[in-house]
């Protein structure tokens, strides 16, 4: 257990699928807002004994061996998967780290076993017995069983004091979990929850230790998990290593001997560290800008770019409980007057598709309908004066004066606060912006203390589940609604695929229409790698399919 405690600084300074009545379920329909991609079938990565028998230097299949190098951006204070849900804690850790269920590392909208080798479904859904993988073992060797499953959800229940947001999401689903045997769980949900395994599949739904947990209390300090890295060193301010598990559960995986991630805050240095090879791939979080992007298609012949979605939505959201934002209409007026294919060159440089408050898929409107939208079309004459006649409607035809809080120091939030002030001016919505440094924005968040917000938002999955948090009961916007709750119910209940996606539609319909914030755009950035490094997919959400489970080095 010593091994794998966080070093102190002293020592160097260096985170759905369609409910079927039976067995596993299906994973949710995916694809773009223009396609739709089939619905895939579910799997896990192909066992791998010819592949471990390949002599090194084969051209075509994987290899063995070699260190994959990262740049990571943020230097946490702790390690804890279960509660520290930043983006930070999680690049370092989540390798280390399994949940029941994971999203594919290839196919990345698809819902795959991991943990859990099957499970099925009764009680209308109500529902789910896992039935868990033999012979998996925590990094220090004790056995995983259903006890760590029990006591992790247990976890998840009772969160830190302060630490509400996961709990308000997956754990809110959750009546009880029971175990079986040694490796079966049985959960039970509060009622039908066709989200719940979408949350369930989250970088962040690992699943920890119980001996750790009933000593420690939290991971804060300790990486212990059944991944197919295990924990080397944490030197804070410089590196974060992790070896290869050699008794990983999947056959043959992973194939890297260890990852080495350079902590370099600096996003110039970080690209320099990709440039000289010190980083084989850039950061996957806070990923290269446009420019840089242009850098590697045209000056690096070696290296190559991918764009990932990552399910960021650029958003206006005001406050429903405050001034003239209660009126729907003036709500309105504001989504009518942005020119969202604007924003995409203004804000990403073109790197970003348009956005409504549903991550795009299946359920989605879909993009030539979209184009076709009022707040969407162009040109936006039509639109603009249709925004001056609601605001005239709802009594302000000469606009009001008002403030939009932006967080100090945070670029994206006051260039979408900029963007917004231009674009709202046109219709006589005059923003001020208020800028609070971070501690005095949060509290003024949390507080609902303000009148329009200029947001980035992360939806956790590609499902309209994903961004409940946002605009479902609870939401930080004061948006509250019958028409929304019902439209909500239908998609969580819906039983088969046909009516799910038909259930999607008018939840997204409803959003349109009832405006709880101002949806600009979804960022769509991009990732540089060498070309040696192999097996390396475009990945979904911040968090999700970073395990580096299935790349390797041709080199």
């Amino acid at each position: 257990m010593q091994d794998n405690k966080l070093l102190v600084p002293v020592i160097g300074l260096i985170v759905l699928g369609l409910l079927l009545p039976t067995c596993a379920p299906a994973p949710s329909p995916a694809g773009s807002p223009a396609t739709q991609t089939p619905k895939p079938a579910l799997a896990q990565p192909a066992a791998t004994a010819a592949a471990a028998a390949t002599p090194k230097g084969a051209a075509d299949e994987p290899r063995y061996g070699g260190t994959l190098m990262l740049a990571h951006h943020a230097d946490p204070s702790e390690l804890d998967p279960l509660w520290n849900v930043s983006i930070g804690t999680q690049g370092l850790v989540t390798s280390s780290y399994n949940g029941l269920v994971e999203y594919d590392p290839i196919q990345n909208d698809k819902i795959v076993n991991r943990l859990a080798e099957s499970w099925e479904t009764s009680d209308e859904g109500r529902l789910y017995t896992f039935h868990l993988r033999k012979g998996v073992r925590w990094h220090d060797g004790k056995p995983f069983s259903a006890a760590d499953v029990k006591r992790t959800i247990e976890a998840w229940q009772n969160p830190p004091r302060g630490k509400q947001w996961f709990q308000v999401s997956l754990a809110n689903m959750i009546a009880s979990a029971e175990v079986v045997d040694d490796n079966t769980v049985r959960v039970a949900l509060k009622q039908r929850q066709n989200s719940f395994l979408g949350w369930l599949a989250t970088a962040f739904a690992v699943i920890a230790p119980s001996h750790v947990l009933d000593q420690e209390g939290r991971l804060k300090n300790t990486v212990m998990g059944t991944g197919a890295f295990k924990f080397k060193r944490y030197d804070q301010g410089v590196v974060y290593e992790a070896l290869k598990n050699k008794d990983f559960f999947l056959p043959g995986r992973p194939y890297l001997d260890g990852l080495t991630m350079w902590i370099i805050k600096d996003a110039s240095t970080r690209f320099a560290a990709f440039r000289t090879q010190k980083a084989h791939v850039t950061n996957p979080f806070a990923v290269i800008s446009p420019t840089d992007a242009g850098i590697v298609e045209k000056q690096i012949p070696d290296a190559s770019v991918m764009r990932i979605r990552n399910l960021n939505l650029y958003a206006f959201a005001p406050q429903h409980t405050r001034g003239p934002w209660r009126d729907v209409r003036v709500r309105r007026a504001a989504s009518l007057a942005m020119d969202r294919q604007a924003a995409i060159q203004v804000l990403v440089q073109g790197f970003g598709s348009l956005a409504t408050a549903l991550p795009s898929g299946a359920w989605s409107m879909p993009l030539e309908e979209l184009n076709k939208l009022p707040g969407y079309r162009q040109p936006k004459d039509a639109d603009l004066a249709e925004a001056r006649r609601l605001l005239a409607e709802a009594g302000y035809a000469s606009g009001f004066d008002d403030k939009v809080l932006v967080r100090a120091g945070d670029k994206k939030y006051e260039s979408v606060a900029l963007f917004a002030a231009d674009q709202l001016r046109r219709v006589g919505i005059r923003l001020q912006l208020d800028v609070q440094e971070a501690a005095t924005w949060s509290r003024s968040r949390a507080n609902k203390d303000y009148n329009t917000l200029a947001l980035t938002v992360a939806c956790q999955f590609p499902e309209p589940g994903g961004a409940l948090i946002y605009f479902g009961p609870g939401n930080d916007f004061g948006y509250e609604s019958a028409n929304r709750d019902e439209a909500i119910r239908a998609y969580e209940m819906a039983v088969d695929q046909a009516s799910r996606i038909q259930a999607g539609r008018k939840l997204e319909e409803v959003l349109l229409d009832e405006v709880p914030y101002v949806p600009l755009l979804w960022e769509e950035p991009t990732v540089a790698y060498w070309k040696y490094v192999k097996n390396v997919h475009p990945w979904v959400g911040h968090q999700n399919n970073n395990k580096w489970t299935q790349v390797w080095l041709a080199r």
